[in-house]
């Protein structure tokens, strides 16, 4: 059993080492014009975001593929069952209290579904101002278990930045902005200076340092291309939201397709993912099509195809997703009275 878990650990590390030289390759490829620009060239290129833009091509016009059976079957739950369930608030709250369960999970927070459940049941009125005055103690008591400040806030910041979403869906969604964005991720850190890096707590704003996700080959941009890069995001995603309009591109693979660029991008130094997924059920609810919850029980299936996609590999992920949502409207209507 030692032997077999010795060969076990060796085989991830080699392919994690595997994973990190191609990464340092591609970065290498990628920047490689850099150190041959002169200084006001080098400024240039670096805050344009040309050099990480045009080696990814990650806007270009595309036509996402995935099964239209599945999202045949999808378009039919839309009309039969999910207007019923959204009307019903009892089962939205227990459903977006999942929610923050497993996104938060995804991410390593340890908490069970039962204790965000406490914890939305005692604080889920409270502000962001006076979630700061709430101890570790008050923490651990209300949980009966020893419980850290950081993994409480992240479910109640993240209940926060839910119902924040819930604001921008009484909107057009051709209004969504950058600072709207901006907004979304401050919600899920409230002033709990959980997000920091070298420079400090850094609310509503990009991140200052390069970032690397470990065991990942797939190249972030850097720091400095960061704000061009997400402007383009959003002219991508205007783009594409006219198409959803036009009836040319399905709204599942629109919501898809904006977190898959927004997590390639990494704009972020923490909380990528959650705003990632905040940001693609808040499309799916905007085109009447309920949310999803990625379980983190395929946490590892989620990331590897997630690594696929933006390695150019891209169907099997969005296949994933649209059967995720599926999935989810299933198991929400299962514990659902649907009239």
């Amino acid at each position: 059993m030692r032997t077999s878990r010795l060969l076990l650990n060796a085989t991830f590390n080699t392919i994690i080492e595997s994973k990190e030289a191609r990464r340092k390759e591609r970065l290498l490829e990628i920047y490689s014009i850099y150190n041959s620009l002169s200084p006001e060239e080098k400024v240039k290129k670096a805050f344009s975001g040309e050099m990480w833009l045009g080696a990814t091509n990650i806007f270009k016009d595309e036509q996402p593929l995935a099964n239209i059976y599945h999202l045949g079957y999808l378009d039919s739950l839309s009309t039969s069952i999910v207007p019923q369930l959204s009307k019903n608030h009892a089962i939205w709250a227990n459903y977006r209290l999942s929610n923050t369960h497993h996104s938060t999970s995804i991410e390593g927070n340890t908490l069970s579904q039962k204790d965000c459940e406490i914890l939305f049941d005692s604080f889920g009125t409270y502000s962001s101002e006076q979630l700061m005055g709430v101890s570790q103690q008050d923490f651990s008591q209300i949980l009966q278990k020893e419980a850290t400040t950081r993994e409480c806030l992240e479910v109640l910041f993240h209940h926060h930045a839910f119902q924040y979403i819930s604001k921008l869906e009484e909107q057009p969604l051709s209004h969504f902005n950058e600072n709207q964005l901006l907004n979304i991720h401050t919600e899920l850190f409230g002033k709990s200076k959980c997000y920091c890096n070298v420079e400090g707590f850094m609310e509503s704003n990009y991140r200052l340092i390069p970032i690397r996700v470990k065991g990942s080959e797939t190249v972030r941009p850097y720091p400095q291309e960061v704000p061009q890069i997400m402007k383009q995001y959003f002219e991508w995603f205007h783009l594409n939201r006219e198409r959803v309009d036009n009836g040319i591109l399905h709204p599942a693979l629109f919501s898809i397709l904006a977190h898959c660029k927004f997590l390639h991008i990494h704009p972020f130094l923490d909380g990528n993912g959650r705003t990632a997924r905040l940001l693609m059920n808040m499309i799916l609810n905007r085109y009447g099509l309920f949310d999803i919850t990625v379980q983190k029980k395929c946490r590892t299936k989620y990331l590897e195809l997630l690594e696929e996609h933006q390695n150019g590999l891209t169907e099997p992920f969005h296949n994933f997703m649209v059967q995720q949502i599926i999935q989810t409207i299933k198991t929400v209507s299962k514990h659902a009275i649907v009239y």
